[in-house]
C-alpha cells in the first residue's frame, strides 16, 4: 500500500453522497468555485439540490443584485433552481448569533441528509463562519445529516474525491457567469488549476476533481472545537493589525481633516439653516393642502371608489364595506335623532338574541357559571395564590406522556427543548408509546434513551400499532405513577421556563382545578377563558399539565375517539365530576401544528366532524343532538381537500356509527347533559385572530403604564380589572389608578398590591371628572407606552404582550390597537352581574383608516396602546368633554400618524344588556356626537402636526 493513499484517496467517487443535497455558499461565487462540478453531477443523477447564498456579496459596492443575477445565471447553467438569498451583510457572518439554528431549521424544512458548505480550514472570516455554522447545525441534526466540507481559498485534506471530468465545461461556463468577480480576479484559472492538482493521486483518465472531507459525529465536534479556537486567534490578531492600521492612517490624516471639517460644518450648518427653513414652509403648504382637500366636496364623493379600491386590494371585505356604507346612510338618512338611537339599540338587542338562538342553549349557562366562580373567588379568597404563585422548595416528580406516529422531523427539536428546561431533570420521567411509525421515530427515540436518559429521571419506551391518540395516552401513562403528568404532543418545543412556569401555578391553584393548559406559539388557540381566573370550558392536549388522580379517578382518555376531540370529551368529562380546567398563558411553547396559516388538514377535518358528532350526542342538550344530522350534512358538502367527502363519509363508518349506540346509552347514566358550549364545529366561542403569530419578546422591553379611572362602590369590577393587569404575560406593566371622589378604593388597590411584585400606585382626587382624573393619570404614568383600562373592562393575559410585539416590530406607528369583544352586562342590587351573548361588533374589524375614525370610533378606550410622546406632545382628554373624550383623543393623537391595527380579539368591554338602560346611553352618546366631532374638526386644523 503506497503512503499518499493514508493521506489522500486514490480513486475518485461519480458524486458526493445523499438522498436531498443541500449547498451553503457564503458568496455568490462559492458553489460553483466549490463544487460546481459535484452538482452538476448531482443534477444529472436527478438528485434533488438546494442552494443557499448566506450573504449580499456587497462587499465591493457592485451594482443592486449583479452577484444575485449572476449566481442565477451560473445555476441555470449547472442544472439546478434558483438559489435562495439570505441578504446577510457581506463580511459579518460571524457576528450572526442566530446562524446555525437558521440553518438547522432550513435543513430540516428540506429534509437534507448531505449538505456541502466551506471547510473548517478556510481562511477567509464568512467561509469559516459559514463552515462552523453548518457544523454546529449538523450535530444539532443528531445524525441525521453528514457534512461534506469543500475547498475554496484554502486546500484541504480530502477522505472524497470527485470525478468531475464530465463536467469541466459546465463548471466552467457557470465560473464565466462571475464576471463582476473574475474582473478582479482570475478566479476561473485558479479554481482549473486545483481541481487539476486534484487529480494527483488518481488514475490518468480523471482529469479534473473536487475535494470534500465528510464528517459528521465525534471527529466533526472534536474539528469544530479546534477551529473555533483558531478562528478566535485569527479574530484577535486581524482585529489588533485593523486598529494598529486604522490609528496610523488617523494619525497621518486628522490634520488635514480637521481644517477640512471645520470649513465643512461651517457650509453645512448654513445650508441646514436654510433647508429647514425650506422644509418648514413647505410642510405648513402641504398641510394646508391636505386639509383643503380632506374636507373637499370631491374628496367625499369619491369616499366610495375609495373603499371599493380597499376591497379589490384585498384591504377590507366587502361585507365591512356595506357595513360601513349602510352606516353611512343610516347616519345620513333625514330621520330624528331619537328614532335612529332606538333602532341601533333595536339592532343590537336582536343580533344578541339571533346569536344566542344559533349557539347551544347551555352556553349561557355555562358562561354564567364561570362569572358566578369568579365573584366566588372574589368573596371568599383564594385568589391571592393566583396572583403571584411562588417556585416550590421541591419540585415534584413529573411524568411526561408522549405519543409518537411519523414523528422523525419533530423529535430533534423536542429533546433538544426538553434537555434545556430549568426543571430539575432528575424529577422528570418521560413516557412514550409509538404508534408503528414507519420512519425514523423509534430509532430516534432508542438512540435519546441510550445517550441521554440518564439525565432524566427515567425513559420508558414502548411500541405496538396506530390505536389512536387517547388510547396511546392512557397506555403510558399506566407505566408512571408521579402526581403530575404533563400530555404533549412530539411537534412541539418547550420553551426555558415552560414546566417551571406551569408547576409553579399548579401547585399554587386550588385543589379542585386538575388541568393547566400551555399557551402555544406561534398561533394560541383562539378559544375564549375567563380573562380574570383563567378558567375555560375544555382543554387542548397539545400541551397540557394534569392531576394524574383526576385523570385516573374519570378513566382517561375515551378510547373511541381516535383522532382530535378526545381533548375535549375528557375536560367535559372531568368538569362533569367537579373538576376545574385553567388556561395558563404565561407558560408557553412552541407548536409546529400549521406549516401555513389556516391549513386545513385531512386529519384534522375528518377527527373534528366525528368528535363533535360524538360530543353532541353524548354532552349535549336534545338540540344540540338534533343539529347533528345538519352539521354532517354541511361537513359532507365541504370539499377543504381533494377526496374529502368520501373520506369522511369512510371515517364516519369506522369511527362514528359503530359507537353511537353506546354514547347513547351512557348518556341515560351521567348528568353531564348540557356541559358542552357548542358552536357549530368549535367547542367554545372563538376569538377573532387565531393566525396572528406571536414569538417570545425578549431583551430590553418598554414599560408600560395601564390607566385606570374608578370610583366608590366599584369593587368587584376594579378587582376584576386589577387581576387582567397584573396576570399579564408581558412583564414590564405599572398599574395606575386614579379613584375620582374620594378614597373608598385604597383597602381593594392596597390589597392587590401586597400580593404582585409588580408596581402599583393609588392616588385618590376630589371629585373632578372623568377626563381630569385620566389626565391625572396621564401625568403620574412613568411608562413610555400608555394604555387606559376602564375599571369594567377586561384584557386577556396577552393584550399588552400583543400590541408591544406591535409597536416593536413597527416602530414607524405611533400606536397599535385590536379587536375587543363586547359583553352586554346586567348588574344586580347584590352586587352581582349577569352577562349576556360576547360580541365582536363588525365596525371594530377595521384597518387604521383616519377618514373613518373622523367619522366614527371603532377603536374602544382598552384597545388602544400610544407611545407616551403623542401625550407629551398634544396632551391628554379635551376637559370640556364629558362623553366621546376617547374619540377626540384618538383623532388627535392620528393627525399626521399611522396606527398599527392587530386583527386578533384581546380584550373586552362592557355595555348595558338593558335595553331601557342601553338607551339611554345610546341617546346621550348620539347628542353629543355632532358636538364632539366638529369640535375635533376644528381643533385639528388649527392645530399643526408635530
Amino acid at each position: 500500500m503506497f503512503m499518499e493513499s493514508f493521506i489522500t484517496p486514490t480513486t475518485a467517487s461519480p458524486s458526493v453522497p445523499g438522498r436531498v443535497i443541500a449547498v451553503l455558499a457564503p458568496h455568490p461565487d462559492d458553489e460553483v468555485l466549490g463544487c460546481g462540478g459535484t452538482l452538476a453531477a448531482l443534477v444529472h443523477a436527478q438528485i434533488p439540490v438546494h442552494v443557499a447564498i448566506l450573504t449580499d456579496g456587497q462587499k465591493w459596492q457592485d451594482a443592486p443584485n449583479c452577484r444575485r443575477e449572476e449566481s442565477c445565471c451560473a445555476a441555470h447553467c449547472l442544472g439546478y433552481g434558483e438559489p435562495q438569498f439570505w441578504g446577510l451583510a457581506d463580511g459579518h457572518l460571524l457576528d450572526v448569533p442566530d446562524l446555525a439554528q437558521r440553518i438547522l431549521h432550513w435543513l430540516r424544512k428540506l429534509e437534507a441528509d448531505t449538505v456541502l458548505a466551506p471547510s473548517l480550514w478556510e481562511m477567509h472570516r464568512d467561509h469559516r463562519a459559514c463552515a462552523q455554522a453548518a457544523a454546529k447545525a449538523t450535530l444539532m441534526a443528531g445524525g441525521t445529516v453528514r457534512l461534506a466540507g469543500y475547498e475554496v481559498g484554502v486546500p484541504l485534506v480530502p477522505n472524497l474525491l470527485v470525478d468531475i471530468t464530465p463536467w469541466q465545461g459546465h463548471k466552467a461556463r457557470a465560473m464565466a457567469c462571475f464576471a463582476s468577480q473574475l474582473g478582479r480576479q482570475a478566479l476561473h484559472r485558479q479554481i482549473h488549476g486545483l481541481n487539476r492538482y486534484r487529480t494527483y493521486s488518481l488514475p490518468r483518465h480523471v482529469r479534473a476533481a473536487e475535494a470534500f472531507c465528510l464528517m459528521e459525529g465525534a471527529e466533526l465536534a472534536r474539528l469544530l472545537q479546534e477551529t473555533s479556537a483558531h478562528t478566535v486567534h485569527l479574530l484577535s490578531a486581524q482585529r489588533h493589525s485593523t486598529e494598529r492600521e486604522a490609528q496610523i492612517t488617523a494619525l497621518t490624516q486628522t490634520l488635514a481633516q480637521r481644517d477640512e471639517a471645520i470649513t465643512t460644518l461651517t457650509q453645512t450648518l448654513a445650508q441646514r439653516d436654510e433647508a429647514i427653513s425650506t422644509l418648514t414652509q413647505t410642510l405648513a403648504q402641504r398641510e394646508a393642502q391636505l386639509h383643503q382637500m380632506l374636507h373637499s366636496r370631491s374628496w367625499q364623493l369619491t369616499r366610495p371608489l375609495r373603499a371599493l379600491a380597499a376591497v379589490r386590494r384585498g384591504e377590507r371585505s366587502l361585507g365591512s364595506l356595506f357595513i360601513a356604507l349602510g352606516r353611512h346612510a343610516f347616519h345620513a338618512a333625514p330621520l330624528p335623532q331619537s328614532w335612529k338611537t332606538k333602532a341601533k339599540v333595536a339592532a343590537q338587542t336582536l343580533r344578541e338574541q339571533v346569536l344566542q338562538r344559533l349557539h347551544s342553549p347551555a352556553n349561557a349557562h355555562l358562561n354564567q357559571a364561570q362569572v358566578d366562580a369568579c365573584r366566588a373567588l372574589w368573596q371568599q379568597g383564594g385568589w391571592e395564590g393566583l396572583l403571584s404563585p411562588q417556585a416550590p422548595t421541591h419540585w415534584p416528580h413529573l411524568d411526561i406522556s408522549l405519543v409518537t406516529y411519523h414523528s422523525a422531523r419533530w423529535l430533534p427539536g423536542f429533546f433538544q427543548s426538553l434537555l434545556a428546561q430549568d426543571y430539575p431533570l432528575d424529577r422528570i420521567h418521560l413516557l412514550v408509546v409509538d404508534n408503528g411509525s414507519l420512519d425514523p421515530t423509534w430509532e430516534l427515540l432508542q438512540e435519546f434513551a441510550a445517550t441521554s436518559g440518564q439525565r432524566l429521571a427515567g425513559v420508558h419506551l414502548e411500541r405496538g400499532p396506530n390505536q389512536g391518540f387517547g388510547r396511546s395516552h392512557n397506555q403510558a401513562m399506566a407505566q408512571g405513577n408521579a402526581p403530575w403528568v404533563l400530555i404533549v404532543n412530539p411537534d412541539v418545543e418547550f420553551h426555558p421556563h415552560s414546566l417551571t412556569t406551569v408547576v409553579a401555578h399548579a401547585m399554587a391553584d386550588t385543589p379542585e382545578t386538575t388541568a393547566w393548559e400551555l399557551r402555544q406559539m406561534p398561533y394560541e388557540h383562539p378559544k375564549h377563558y375567563h380573562p380574570v381566573t383563567w378558567e375555560t370550558t375544555w382543554n387542548s392536549h397539545a400541551c397540557v399539565l394534569v392531576r394524574r388522580a383526576a385523570v385516573q379517578s374519570v378513566g382517561g382518555y375515551d378510547p373511541r375517539i381516535f383522532l382530535y376531540g378526545e381533548d375535549v370529551e375528557l375536560s367535559l368529562r372531568l368538569r362533569a365530576n367537579g373538576f376545574t380546567l385553567r388556561y395558563c398563558p404565561p407558560a408557553t411553547i412552541t407548536h409546529h401544528a400549521y406549516p401555513t396559516p389556516g391549513e386545513v388538514k385531512p386529519a384534522q377535518f375528518l377527527g373534528s366532524v366525528t368528535a363533535n358528532a360524538l360530543i353532541r350526542l353524548g354532552y349535549g342538550t336534545v338540540q344540540d343532538m338534533a343539529m347533528v344530522p345538519l352539521l354532517l350534512g354541511a361537513s359532507l358538502l365541504r370539499s377543504p381537500f381533494a377526496g374529502a367527502r368520501i373520506q369522511l363519509l369512510r371515517y364516519l363508518a369506522r369511527h362514528f356509527l359503530p359507537h353511537v349506540p353506546a354514547v347513547l346509552a351512557e348518556r341515560r347514566q351521567h348528568p353531564a347533559v348540557g356541559i358542552a358550549p357548542l358552536r357549530g364545529m368549535d367547542y367554545e366561542r372563538p376569538r377573532h385572530g387565531a393566525f396572528v403569530p406571536a414569538c417570545p419578546l425578549c431583551g430590553d422591553l418598554p414599560l408600560v403604564s395601564v390607566i385606570t379611572r374608578t370610583m366608590a362602590g366599584r369593587e368587584f369590577f376594579l378587582w376584576q380589572a386589577g387581576m387582567t393587569v397584573l396576570r399579564q404575560t408581558y412583564p414590564h406593566v405599572e398599574w395606575v389608578v386614579v379613584e375620582d371622589g374620594g378614597n373608598a378604593q385604597q383597602p381593594l388597590v392596597e390589597s392587590l398590591t401586597r400580593h404582585t411584585t409588580r408596581p402599583v400606585r393609588y392616588i385618590p382626587l376630589p371629585k373632578v371628572g372623568r377626563t381630569e382624573a385620566g389626565n391625572r393619570g396621564l401625568a403620574e404614568a412613568r411608562g413610555t407606552l400608555l394604555l387606559f383600562l376602564d375599571d369594567d373592562d377586561l384584557l386577556y393575559a396577552d393584550h399588552l404582550e400583543t400590541l408591544v410585539r406591535a409597536l416593536l416590530d413597527h416602530p414607524e406607528a405611533a400606536a397599535a390597537y385590536s379587536l375587543a369583544l363586547e359583553i352586554p352586562t346586567t348588574v344586580h342590587a347584590d352586587g352581582s352581574i349577569r352577562e349576556g351573548e360576547y360580541l365582536l361588533h363588525p365596525g371594530h374589524l377595521q384597518p387604521f383608516d383616519p377618514q373613518v375614525l373622523a367619522h366614527h370610533n371603532f377603536i374602544p378606550i382598552q384597545a388602544l396602546l400610544v407611545r407616551r410622546h403623542l401625550w407629551e406632545e398634544r396632551g391628554g382628554f379635551d376637559p370640556s368633554l364629558d362623553v366621546l373624550e376617547d374619540w377626540n383623543l384618538w383623532q388627535r393623537y392620528a393627525q399626521g400618524n399611522h396606527f398599527h391595527y392587530v386583527p386578533k380579539v384581546t380584550s373586552l368591554y362592557r355595555v348595558p344588556a338593558d335595553p331601557t338602560e342601553r338607551l339611554r346611553r345610546q341617546t346621550r352618546l348620539d347628542e353629543a356626537y355632532e358636538t364632539v366631532r366638529q369640535a375635533t374638526a376644528r381643533t385639528l386644523a388649527s392645530t399643526p402636526t408635530t
